[in-house]
């Protein structure tokens, strides 16, 4: 059974943004928990993915927001 919000019937997803190139995918968690490395980036430990355009890192949208405030 997919995780998600019972009163709309979507399931939570992760938005994935390119390092390189800026791709983005949004990624179902339980897809994400398969297929995704856990790394730790500025101290966040998060999923992280490679582009399918430029096979470049991929990482999700709310860590690289707090790596571009941070610096």
């Amino acid at each position: 059974m997919k995780r998600g919000n019972l009163s709309t019937g979507k399931t939570n997803s992760i938005p994935f943004k390119c390092t390189q190139c800026g791709f983005f995918d949004p990624m179902e968690i339980d897809i994400a928990e398969e297929v995704c490395d856990l790394v730790t980036v500025n101290g966040i430990l998060c999923f992280s993915a490679y582009c399918i355009r430029c096979d470049s890192l991929m990482l999700p949208e709310d860590v690289l927001q707090k790596i571009s405030k941070a610096e």
